[in-house]
């Protein structure tokens, strides 16, 4: 074995003494732990718009997705609340609008079956998207943009609730 690989071996020994140390555990250490079957018993309720951007929808699904929801004995009830805005974000001499942002805001309420509010969080997410001479394209592009910012967002709200679950939510 030459030098530099009994380095490389020593230095990985090392880092997985020190990670050990300190207690790292990862965050989503395997699909089937307890956290992930806890998520699957979380139930969404119907996200409702403000706009004609169905980010409620998309927010829902995505977040159907992550959690692994079907659950057929559910424990807790996600609610989400939504409060979109479409700003004109650059806009040209001539009066054009080049760049609009769509930012959605979500606040959140965890309970449990029974109604006991066990967590709550906000989050929120900007996405944008430059409006084109086709409408269609341009109806297209906001719809895309929408979609991308309810992902985003459902990925923080379910960052949050592996957080809460795995008792770290008071700490961050």
């Amino acid at each position: 074995m030459s030098v530099a690989a009994t380095l490389r071996t020593a230095a990985a020994l090392c880092l997985a003494g020190m990670t050990a140390a300190c207690g790292f555990s990862p965050l989503y250490a395997d699909r089937g732990s307890a956290v992930s079957q806890t998520l699957s018993t979380v139930t969404i309720e119907r996200i409702e718009s403000d706009r004609q951007l169905d980010s409620g929808y998309f927010l829902e699904q995505e977040l159907n997705r992550l959690l692994g929801n079907g659950s057929a004995s559910p424990e807790y009830k996600l609610r989400v609340r939504l409060d979109e805005e479409l700003d004109e974000e650059a806009i040209t001499r001539q009066a054009d609008i080049v760049r609009l942002n769509i930012e959605i805001d979500a606040s959140f309420v965890l309970s449990t079956i029974d109604g006991e509010v066990v967590h709550t969080g906000r989050r929120s997410a900007i996405s944008s998207y430059t409006p084109a001479p086709s409408l269609y394209a341009t109806e297209q592009a906001k719809r895309n943009a929408a979609e991308l910012a309810a992902r985003s967002l459902a990925q923080d709200i379910e960052l949050d609730l592996v957080l809460y679950f795995k008792g770290l939510s008071d700490r961050m």
